[in-house]
């Protein structure tokens, strides 16, 4: 596993931030391409991977299966779903509130008969 550790000044106070641990998901289909998620609550011209947070008592494993099943309708065994890495990382806004962030890095690669589609919390999916 790799980590990697950041640190970022937030201008605003983040007061917002609940989760500290989340998951995200690089899906990348079978001509080598990346599956990103745009959502109309995300500021213009902003997609990303697919993820989420960590449910209480929930293992990382089960977030990015359930995420991946949430967000793109798909059923991937988790034998295919690999960890790559955790980012950690710190933030201060403005009221110098500090916030801890780790964020899981997963891997999953699909087969061509594999096809993601967006589902009610995405409004949309793009290959890139």
């Amino acid at each position: 596993m790799q980590a990697f550790t950041f640190h970022i000044d937030i201008e605003k106070p983040f007061s917002n931030l609940t989760m500290s641990d989340h998951v995200l998901i690089m899906i990348k289909t079978a001509d080598g391409r990346l599956i990103v998620s745009r959502k109309d609550s995300y500021p213009p011209g902003i997609w990303r991977l697919i993820g989420g947070k960590i449910n209480k008592k929930e293992k990382l494993a089960d977030t990015a299966k359930r995420e991946l099943s949430e967000e793109t309708q798909l059923s991937i065994p988790s034998s295919r779903i690999s960890y790559l890495a955790a980012i950690r990382g710190e933030a201060t806004d403005a009221e110098f509130n500090e916030y801890a962030l780790t964020t899981h890095i997963y891997l999953v690669n699909l087969k061509s008969s594999e096809e993601p589609k967006a589902s009610d919390d995405i409004d949309e999916l793009q290959a890139i």
